[in-house]
């Protein structure tokens, strides 16, 4: 979609100062956090006035274009995907707050204030933005690391407490396509779990980070909004993108 609307201005004018309030008197204690886990609750993302809007575009457009996927990933030692997703071109092409929430200013802005490094628009665009749902007993997003350093996501929805899907990582952990050893890893690591709730945004250091989403114990819904955003140093590194291709196709 072309131009700016008038929404699209007054989203952003919105975002800057949600945002300004959001990490008002808690920059050091999310910085704090974030360098010790390599993870990060930040709470609720967007004003709230935009929340509806956003959950509307994207259940609308999971249903008119999501695509089930159930596969393994061999980069990330077979693990699972068995999830419901829809392409970043499609996002882009069809909505116009998703794309304006990655875009915005404020939101590479707030990135880049908890990670104390420079924030850049991710440079492999089919992994800027994806959308993705999970509802049937058994679905996951199995164990997997991102191709670049950071990772916003947004919980559009999340399921009941009692429905699994909690995200659980291990951070530290480098990723070796050839040999990833993710049992080694699970088997040997303090495994971490986070619940987080409707609304609110978790920031991942995802390429040494070891994470996943457990699966659903009953069905239940979880939408999440992807957000990659790229550490200086990604840009100057070779990155493949076997993950994204296998999931995206």
């Amino acid at each position: 979609m072309s131009g700016v609307s008038p929404a699209e201005t007054s989203f952003e004018r919105d975002l800057e100062a949600h945002l300004a309030a959001l990490v008002e008197n808690r920059l050091e204690a999310l910085r704090a956090q974030f360098r010790a886990e390599s993870w990060v609750l930040l709470g609720r993302l967007l004003p709230p006035a935009w929340e509806q809007c956003v959950r509307e575009e994207a259940c609308g457009l999971l249903e008119r274009r999501g695509v089930q996927r159930d596969l393994t990933v061999p980069e990330t030692g077979d693990s699972p995907r068995r999830l419901r997703n829809v392409r970043q071109s499609e996002i882009a092409a069809e909505t116009r707050v998703l794309p304006s929430l990655y875009y915005a200013e404020a939101t590479r802005a707030l990135v880049s204030a908890v990670t104390e490094s420079q924030a850049a628009l991710c440079p492999f665009v089919p992994e800027r933005f994806v959308l993705a749902a999970m509802s049937r007993a058994g679905d996951t997003h199995g164990w997997h690391w991102d191709d670049y350093t950071y990772s916003l996501v947004y919980l559009i929805d999340a399921p009941p407490p009692d429905a699994g899907g909690a995200v659980e990582y291990l951070p530290g952990i480098p990723w070796m396509k050839g040999r990833p050893r993710v049992d080694e890893y699970v088997a040997a690591g303090r495994l971490r779990s986070r619940r987080v709730e409707s609304g609110e945004a978790y920031l991942l250091k995802g390429n040494t980070t070891l994470h996943r989403v457990a699966a659903l114990e009953r069905d239940a819904m979880r939408v999440v909004y992807a957000m990659a955003y790229a550490h200086p140093d990604d840009l100057a590194r070779p990155i493949t993108h076997e993950t994204t291709v296998a999931l995206y196709r």
